[in-house]
């Protein structure tokens, strides 16, 4: 009986953990405080950079919205910048805007990334294979997960019970 108790508690560990997953694209990061020192920058991508220093803000989103004229298209609760300062992203160019932090990718939406005091902003409307706008819905391998460990789950465990049921019969 031991091992299908164990059994049971890793399935129910696999669940959760998928479900955190799932559960983090719709986490909204909750500010501290105002950070002050920001630097933007904006390199549109044509020798034109535009520096804004000493700026005070919560993210980066609403920091360079302060600044400049943006287009945003919204998926749930991220933000898609597909405009800064009247220059948008080219598609058949490849050209989209993306952002930086500290000299590293933004591994989230503008709206989503909390800055620190003296942080570093710069966007740039450059070639990238990050072509896709974030996505808010589950992830088609999650779902599948999820399905055959709701499908198999059952089926697993029931061969488990068997399987211990005959040994505790032998001995």
């Amino acid at each position: 009986m031991g091992r299908l108790s164990g059994c049971i508690l890793l399935m129910l560990v696999l669940l959760l953990g998928t479900s955190q997953v799932v559960m983090y694209a719709d986490a909204q990061p909750i500010p501290s405080s105002l950070a002050t020192g920001i630097e933007l920058e904006i390199d549109f991508g044509n020798s034109t950079i535009i520096l804004f220093s000493d700026i005070e803000g919560t993210d980066v989103l609403s920091i360079t919205e302060g600044q400049l004229d943006l287009v945003v298209e919204w998926y749930g609760n991220l933000a898609y910048v597909t405009a800064i300062g009247g220059v948008s992203n080219d598609p058949q160019a490849g050209l989209f805007w993306q952002y930086w932090v500290n000299d590293e990718l933004a591994p989230v939406a503008a709206n989503l990334m909390i800055v620190n005091d003296t942080d570093h902003i710069l966007w740039r409307r450059t070639s990238s294979n990050f072509i896709d706008p974030p996505r808010t819905e589950m992830d088609s391998g999650v779902l599948v997960g999820l399905i055959v460990i709701g499908i198999l789950g059952p089926v697993f465990l029931g061969i488990l019970q068997a399987i211990t049921m005959r040994r505790s019969k032998v001995t």
